[in-house]
């Protein structure tokens, strides 16, 4: 078999376990569908996978025949695999997951499984708060690649701000983690579910671990977030990647904290108004996998250094949500709830 023969077939073996994993009936995704009275909304959505190398995901309304969809790239299944793997070797995992009774197969399935979850309910969020359907009817081609459309740089001229994107964004993390986290004893007690009779203190561990692997991966090579927000580079030059992606996405940090402390707290925004004892306390999970070098790329730096920035950033972000919410909201799924 030719070299690009076996890439075409690695790849489409990406892809289909990508579907299986992240669609399939183990997935919430395929628990909530299996229900009718879920199923009539999210059966409104398409759910794809394509071969692409880049952790990237996308929910868009298609052009040709206005159909919600939701799109993963492989490289979400290939890029987290790798970072999961590595992490299994180190055995401050087991301080926090029970990896002996589970098996290193097991917990691999489910760090991967709660990683996609997050992402897949990630994106329906985009579809069930209006975000997708309201800036669809203004020229949006989908929440994916848009800074070089917001900056001008586009074949589309929208009326959307730096500010309603990373809005969006923010709201569509903490609402995911909500809905997984909220409805946890709906999963465990589905016998086709990953979850299927798991404890909810190694649950919870699973989930922020996941979240933990997944922002550390879309974190790789940024700067600080001070930096970050100002479109510079970690030597604090100016780089234009850095400002497109800035322009539509909060820092990576900034949303694994408040993924994470959705998991602490159902009080959303409490944290974000001075109180972040909680949040440091979610966060000691993490510590241990950064200090062993389980994640690499600085996760908590801007946190440790530059919370006072972080929280008015945050707050600012969500501020602005519920200034906006009321244009968006009825043009979402949930609106026909």
């Amino acid at each position: 078999m030719s070299e690009s023969k076996e890439h075409h077939v690695d790849e489409q073996n990406a892809v289909a376990a990508l579907y299986e994993e992240a669609f399939g009936r183990a997935s919430i995704l395929g628990v909530c569908r299996a229900s009718p009275d879920y199923a009539r909304l999210l059966d409104q959505v398409e759910y794809r996978c394509v071969a692409n190398a880049q952790l990237n995901a996308r929910a868009y309304i298609r052009a040709s025949d206005n159909r919600r969809c939701v799109t993963l790239n492989s490289g979400c299944w290939i890029v987290l695999l790798q970072l999961i793997d590595s992490a299994l070797e180190w055995d401050v995992l087991c301080q926090l997951l029970p990896i002996p009774a589970l098996g290193i197969v097991r917990v691999r399935e489910l760090l991967l499984g709660a990683a996609l979850d997050f992402i897949v309910w990630h994106e329906i969020q985009h579809h069930g708060n209006g975000h997708v359907g309201y800036f669809h009817r203004r020229g949006d081609p989908g929440f994916a690649e848009r800074g070089n459309v917001l900056m001008g740089r586009g074949p589309t001229a929208l009326q959307m701000s730096s500010m309603d994107a990373r809005a969006c964004e923010l709201w569509a993390d903490g609402q995911a983690m909500n809905v997984i986290w909220r409805m946890h004893h709906v999963w465990v007690r589905d016998r086709n579910c990953r979850y299927y009779k798991m404890r909810r203190h190694a649950l919870r561990n699973v989930f922020v671990i996941a979240a933990a692997l997944l922002f550390a991966c879309i974190a790789d090579g940024e700067p600080s977030m001070h930096l970050y927000d100002l479109g510079k580079d970690a030597g604090g030059h100016e780089d234009e990647a850095v400002a497109s992606r800035q322009y539509v996405y909060p820092h990576p940090s900034m949303r694994a904290v408040y993924v994470v402390k959705q998991l602490a707290s159902a009080r959303r925004l409490s944290w974000l108004h001075g109180d972040r004892s909680g949040a440091f306390r979610t966060l000691a999970f993490i510590k241990p996998l950064e200090h062993a070098k389980v994640i690499p790329f600085g996760l908590m730096l801007p946190f440790s250094t530059e919370g006072t920035y972080l929280t008015a950033s945050s707050h600012q972000i969500l501020e602005h949500w519920k200034v906006i919410a009321p244009r968006l909201m009825p043009y979402g799924l949930w609106h026909l709830w």
